[in-house]
């Protein structure tokens, strides 16, 4: 599934943290506060790694976050 904007926008915080998966290895984690962020996996040395990306909205620019990139 792709994690379009209107998924993203439509994921609500639950009792529980989860994470809604992107087919490329994107992931969205939906904390139990309502934060959004991204994270990556990647396979390093036959290990799986997870890189944080920042969080939603903040890392598409919809929102100020006080700096420009």
């Amino acid at each position: 599934m792709a994690l379009t904007d209107a998924i993203i926008r439509n994921a609500k915080p639950k009792t529980k943290d989860y994470q809604l998966y992107d087919i490329l290895g994107l992931s969205l984690n939906v904390t139990s506060s309502g934060t959004k962020s991204f994270k990556f996996r990647i396979m390093k040395e036959g290990k799986r790694h997870n890189i944080t990306l920042g969080q939603y909205p903040y890392l598409f620019g919809t929102k100020k976050c006080g700096h420009t990139i």
